[in-house]
């Protein structure tokens, strides 16, 4: 191989799960991490009010995706809070947004999303928030690998046959409660 399609190799690999922030103060950094990519964001430093950050990511291939978001909590007035339905996913293989779970109230706030099967395409991540003064928050985003139909098949497979087991022995424990009666 070439240098030159090696490096043209290797600069699609990295643009491939290539993510950008919206503003300076929010963050995000991509690992690899095996067969999987974890990429970790946030805004040290929101405004004192709403603020609402973007981050772009692109995949290849289809994964499975799960997210969390966790506020940096200090004392009540430097919390962030996430608003039920502020913060959201959306692009490439999703028609409508797919809304993060938020905990409200539980200082510190937090926010979940997935498992979700995401298609090659190109996503968008919003995060809306309400900071106080020295408020900060965090966000996790692990893209896994998806299960391949034959897993899928035995899956249900095993869950069925066990299903059948537990039928089975309940029919014949009825059975012996009928032979005493």
């Amino acid at each position: 191989m070439s240098i030159k399609k090696f490096l043209a190799t290797a600069a699609v690999a990295g643009a491939a799960f290539a993510v950008t922030p919206a503003n300076a103060a929010a963050t995000i950094t991509c690992d690899n991490i095996s067969n999987a990519s974890s990429c970790t964001f946030g805004n040290d430093d929101p405004v004192v009010g709403e603020n609402i950050d973007f981050y772009q990511f692109s995949i290849t291939f289809a994964k499975t995706l799960t997210g969390s978001l966790f506020t940096e909590f200090m004392t009540i007035d430097q919390n962030v809070n996430f608003p039920a339905r502020g913060s959201w996913i959306q692009g490439g293989s999703l028609v409508d947004p797919v809304n993060f779970t938020v905990t409200q109230g539980a200082n510190p706030d937090t926010g979940t999303i997935g498992p979700i099967v995401l298609g090659a395409g190109n996503y968008t991540v919003r995060v809306r928030s309400f900071s106080g003064p020295n408020g900060s928050y965090s966000g996790t985003l692990t893209l896994g690998a998806v299960p391949e139909p034959a897993t899928w098949a035995f899956l249900i497979l095993g869950f069925g046959l066990i299903g059948g087991a537990i039928r089975r022995r309940k029919a014949s424990e009825q059975d012996g409660k009928l032979a005493y009666a």
